[in-house]
Protein backbone atom coordinates (compact mmCIF):
# COMPACT_ATOMS: atom_id res chain seq x y z
CA UNK A 1 0.00 0.00 0.00
CA UNK A 2 1.37 3.30 -0.96
CA UNK A 3 2.12 5.59 2.17
CA UNK A 4 -0.77 8.42 1.44
CA UNK A 5 -3.17 5.68 0.93
CA UNK A 6 -2.40 4.95 5.01
CA UNK A 7 -2.73 8.41 5.95
CA UNK A 8 -6.67 8.10 6.58
CA UNK A 9 -6.28 5.17 8.43
CA UNK A 10 -3.83 7.25 10.68
CA UNK A 11 -5.99 10.41 10.91
CA UNK A 12 -8.83 7.98 12.24
CA UNK A 13 -6.14 6.08 14.41
CA UNK A 14 -5.26 9.70 16.19
CA UNK A 15 -8.83 10.82 16.74
CA UNK A 16 -9.84 7.38 17.93
CA UNK A 17 -6.70 8.26 20.80
CA UNK A 18 -8.34 11.04 21.87
CA UNK A 19 -11.66 10.20 22.31
CA UNK A 20 -10.81 6.23 23.99
CA UNK A 21 -13.24 4.98 26.24
CA UNK A 22 -13.22 1.66 28.27
CA UNK A 23 -17.04 0.66 30.03
CA UNK A 24 -15.93 -1.62 32.24
CA UNK A 25 -18.57 -4.04 31.74
CA UNK A 26 -16.42 -4.17 28.35
CA UNK A 27 -13.41 -5.71 30.30
CA UNK A 28 -16.06 -8.71 31.66
CA UNK A 29 -13.71 -10.60 28.42
CA UNK A 30 -10.47 -10.31 30.20
CA UNK A 31 -12.24 -12.81 33.18
CA UNK A 32 -12.81 -15.70 29.69
CA UNK A 33 -8.91 -15.46 28.12
CA UNK A 34 -6.42 -13.95 30.56
CA UNK A 35 -5.37 -15.15 33.60
CA UNK A 36 -4.95 -12.84 36.56
CA UNK A 37 -1.35 -11.96 35.58
CA UNK A 38 -2.16 -11.14 32.33
CA UNK A 39 -5.49 -9.07 33.46
CA UNK A 40 -2.84 -6.95 35.33
CA UNK A 41 -1.01 -5.95 32.27
CA UNK A 42 -3.84 -5.65 29.99
CA UNK A 43 -5.14 -3.22 32.74
CA UNK A 44 -1.27 -1.32 32.89
CA UNK A 45 -2.26 -0.14 29.36
CA UNK A 46 -2.89 3.30 28.78
CA UNK A 47 -7.22 3.55 27.80
CA UNK A 48 -6.23 3.90 24.13
CA UNK A 49 -4.17 0.63 24.07
CA UNK A 50 -7.18 -0.90 25.87
CA UNK A 51 -9.66 -0.02 23.56
CA UNK A 52 -7.98 -0.75 20.75
CA UNK A 53 -7.37 -4.06 21.79
CA UNK A 54 -10.89 -4.56 22.82
CA UNK A 55 -11.76 -4.12 19.84
CA UNK A 56 -9.41 -5.94 17.91
CA UNK A 57 -10.62 -8.88 19.55
CA UNK A 58 -14.00 -8.04 19.44
CA UNK A 59 -13.82 -7.76 15.53
CA UNK A 60 -12.03 -10.78 15.67
CA UNK A 61 -15.00 -12.99 17.29
CA UNK A 62 -17.06 -11.19 15.40
CA UNK A 63 -15.69 -12.86 12.23
CA UNK A 64 -15.68 -16.37 13.54
CA UNK A 65 -12.13 -16.44 14.91
CA UNK A 66 -12.16 -18.75 18.29
CA UNK A 67 -8.81 -19.80 19.01
CA UNK A 68 -8.12 -18.87 22.35
CA UNK A 69 -3.94 -18.16 21.63
CA UNK A 70 -5.22 -15.82 19.08
CA UNK A 71 -7.79 -13.87 21.36
CA UNK A 72 -5.51 -13.18 24.05
CA UNK A 73 -2.43 -12.19 22.10
CA UNK A 74 -4.94 -9.89 20.93
CA UNK A 75 -6.14 -8.44 23.89
CA UNK A 76 -2.01 -8.36 25.22
CA UNK A 77 -0.23 -7.33 21.47
CA UNK A 78 0.03 -4.08 22.54
CA UNK A 79 0.99 -4.00 26.18
CA UNK A 80 4.90 -3.09 25.53
CA UNK A 81 3.69 0.49 25.01
CA UNK A 82 2.99 0.54 28.85
CA UNK A 83 6.70 0.27 29.84
CA UNK A 84 7.27 4.00 29.33
CA UNK A 85 5.85 7.16 28.68
CA UNK A 86 4.61 6.81 24.60
CA UNK A 87 2.90 10.57 24.50
CA UNK A 88 1.04 11.12 21.58
CA UNK A 89 2.86 14.04 20.13
CA UNK A 90 5.84 10.88 19.62
CA UNK A 91 3.14 8.23 18.76
CA UNK A 92 1.71 10.33 15.76
CA UNK A 93 5.88 11.28 14.52
CA UNK A 94 6.70 7.93 14.39
CA UNK A 95 3.72 6.66 12.97
CA UNK A 96 4.60 9.44 9.79
CA UNK A 97 8.19 8.68 10.35
CA UNK A 98 7.69 4.99 9.53
CA UNK A 99 5.50 5.84 6.92
CA UNK A 100 7.47 8.52 5.26
CA UNK A 101 10.90 7.63 5.89
CA UNK A 102 11.27 3.75 7.09
CA UNK A 103 15.61 4.53 7.91
CA UNK A 104 14.89 7.82 9.79
CA UNK A 105 11.98 6.07 11.83
CA UNK A 106 14.68 3.26 12.43
CA UNK A 107 17.38 5.63 13.48
CA UNK A 108 14.80 7.95 15.84
CA UNK A 109 14.49 4.28 17.79
CA UNK A 110 18.13 3.08 17.88
CA UNK A 111 18.80 1.64 21.62
CA UNK A 112 21.82 4.62 21.32
CA UNK A 113 20.07 7.27 20.29
CA UNK A 114 19.48 11.00 23.21
CA UNK A 115 17.12 10.13 26.06
CA UNK A 116 14.49 12.37 24.15
CA UNK A 117 14.05 9.67 21.49
CA UNK A 118 13.09 6.57 24.38
CA UNK A 119 9.07 7.14 23.57
CA UNK A 120 10.54 6.06 19.51
CA UNK A 121 12.63 3.46 21.56
CA UNK A 122 9.40 2.06 22.87
CA UNK A 123 7.30 2.70 19.99
CA UNK A 124 9.18 0.65 17.57
CA UNK A 125 9.91 -2.23 19.83
CA UNK A 126 6.94 -2.72 21.56
CA UNK A 127 6.11 -6.06 20.32
CA UNK A 128 9.19 -7.51 21.74
CA UNK A 129 9.00 -5.68 25.24
CA UNK A 130 5.36 -6.88 25.65
CA UNK A 131 5.94 -10.27 24.92
CA UNK A 132 8.77 -10.57 27.11
CA UNK A 133 6.08 -9.16 29.85
CA UNK A 134 3.45 -11.43 28.71
CA UNK A 135 6.07 -14.27 29.23
CA UNK A 136 6.84 -13.20 32.81
CA UNK A 137 3.18 -13.31 33.19
CA UNK A 138 2.71 -16.67 32.44
CA UNK A 139 1.32 -16.32 28.75
CA UNK A 140 2.25 -19.47 27.10
CA UNK A 141 4.83 -19.50 24.05
CA UNK A 142 2.13 -19.64 21.65
CA UNK A 143 1.17 -16.24 22.95
CA UNK A 144 4.51 -14.79 23.61
CA UNK A 145 5.26 -15.53 20.13
CA UNK A 146 2.00 -13.90 18.35
CA UNK A 147 2.88 -10.95 20.89
CA UNK A 148 6.40 -10.62 19.86
CA UNK A 149 5.98 -10.66 16.18
CA UNK A 150 2.52 -8.79 15.77
CA UNK A 151 4.37 -5.96 14.02
CA UNK A 152 4.91 -8.35 10.91
CA UNK A 153 3.00 -10.45 8.85
CA UNK A 154 4.71 -13.59 10.20
CA UNK A 155 5.03 -17.44 8.69
CA UNK A 156 1.67 -18.89 10.27
CA UNK A 157 -1.94 -18.14 9.81
CA UNK A 158 -2.70 -16.60 13.51
CA UNK A 159 0.58 -14.34 12.87
CA UNK A 160 -0.99 -13.21 9.92
CA UNK A 161 -4.16 -12.90 11.07
CA UNK A 162 -2.91 -11.14 14.03
CA UNK A 163 -1.11 -8.45 11.67
CA UNK A 164 -3.88 -8.18 8.92
CA UNK A 165 -6.31 -7.72 12.05
CA UNK A 166 -4.25 -5.06 13.93
CA UNK A 167 -3.68 -3.14 10.58
CA UNK A 168 -6.75 -2.53 9.69
CA UNK A 169 -8.03 -1.26 13.19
Amino acid sequence: MKPIARLPHLVRRFFGVLSARVDPAELAILERYLCPAERALFLSMRVADQRHSLDLCRRLVNDGHVDPDLLRAALLHDVGKAFGELPLPYRVTFALCRLLSPNFASWLAAPERPAWCRPFYLAAHHAVIGARAAERAGSNARVVCLIGGHDSPGDDHLSRLLYDYDGRM
